[in-house]
Order: C-alpha cells, then sequence, then structure tokens
C-alpha cells in the first residue's frame, strides 16, 4: 500500500509556491509532526486536502495572480539584464582595441620575463628551460601589448560580462593578426579557443 504523503505549511510555499492567503483556505490539518525542535509541534496537510483545496476558486484566482506577479517581476529582471549587457557591450566597442608593434626579441624577452614572475610568485622551482614558442607569443602580445587586459578589467563582476568578453575577443584578435600577420595560425587558434569559452 502506497503511503500517504504530508505537506507542512513551509513545504507548500516552497515546493509548491503557495502564498499565506492559499493557506488559510485549507481545514483542520489532519495530523502535527514534530518539528525541528522537540517542543515544535508542525501541522501538516495531507496530498488530497492540499489538491481539494487547490482547486477552490479562490485559491486559484490567489494563485494565478501570483504567478502573473512574478513573470511580470521576472520579465522586469530580464529586461534589466538586457539594458545592462546592452550598455556593457556599447561600452566595450567604444573603447576599441590599441596594438603595439614590437620586435620578435622583444616578444621572446618579455614572455621569459613573465614566466620568471609567474614562478617566483608561485614559489615554483624551474625544472626545466623555458621555450618561448609562437603560443605564448601571441599570448604575450594580447596580455602585454594590447588593452586586452584592460578591457577585461572593466567588465569584471558586471552584468553581461560573458558578452562583453566575447565581443573583446572578436575585436582583439583581428586588430593582433593586422600588425602581427606572421602569427595568423596561432592568432586563429587562440581566436577559436576564445569562441568555445
Amino acid at each position: 500500500m502506497e503511503e500517504k504523503q504530508y505537506f507542512s505549511r513551509a513545504e507548500l510555499k516552497k515546493e509548491f509556491e503557495w502564498t499565506d492567503k492559499m493557506v488559510k483556505y485549507l481545514p483542520q490539518p489532519e495530523k502535527t509532526k514534530r518539528g525541528y525542535y522537540a517542543s515544535q509541534v508542525v501541522p501538516i496537510w495531507s496530498k488530497e486536502q492540499v489538491t481539494q483545496t487547490f482547486l477552490l476558486p479562490e485559491v486559484q484566482e490567489t494563485y494565478t495572480r501570483k504567478m502573473k506577479n512574478k513573470e511580470k517581476r521576472a520579465q522586469a529582471a530580464r529586461k534589466a539584464v538586457a539594458t545592462k549587457t546592452h550598455r556593457l557591450t556599447d561600452l566595450v566597442v567604444q573603447q576599441g582595441v590599441t596594438v603595439q608593434r614590437v620586435s620578435r626579441k622583444k616578444l621572446v624577452h618579455r614572455a621569459k620575463l613573465n614566466h620568471e614572475i609567474f614562478m617566483v610568485s608561485r614559489n615554483f622551482d624551474e625544472l626545466e628551460p623555458f621555450e618561448v614558442d609562437d603560443w605564448k607569443i601571441v599570448n604575450t602580445i594580447r596580455h602585454d601589448y594590447t588593452n586586452y587586459d584592460n578591457l577585461l578589467e572593466m567588465i569584471s563582476s558586471r552584468v553581461g560580462k560573458t558578452t562583453a568578453f566575447k565581443i573583446i575577443a572578436d575585436q582583439v584578435f583581428p586588430e593582433i593578426l593586422a600588425v602581427y600577420p606572421e602569427y595568423k595560425q596561432t592568432i586563429m587558434q587562440q581566436w577559436q579557443q576564445h569562441c568555445e569559452r
């Protein structure tokens, strides 16, 4: 035989989104149970009592009104998010991207320096020589010779940052490619990687 289901006031409100007004229409609880504290007695209603009460016109009206209000608040929240996202993406586009052209020798030196700073900051011991390949070169260009990091800082912790991040990537990589066409393959690979985040 299937065990009879019972619901407390808190469960009805949390799981089924009942309001206090709806709960007032419930009949006398079929039974009670012990609460969190030994002295606490919690009234509980059977599933049948809850179902019958929910079908009452007054309860239906209250519930419908609550759902409409909830949807209005959700729409307002979505609109606010869309507005903030639009403002942030506009700001990103207005900032534009700057890319500085430097020699490969300078890029290699900077990449090695960045690696040394990272190792020291993490208290790592250098086990192998650090080789600077094109991937590290493009990373160095992006972080040290463009305003990429400034743009990321600008969108940090703001509504719409995911959308803004994609716009930044779609702005930064073409500009890097225009200034450093010799690294085209790596730039395209990194751009693709950013698009998939």
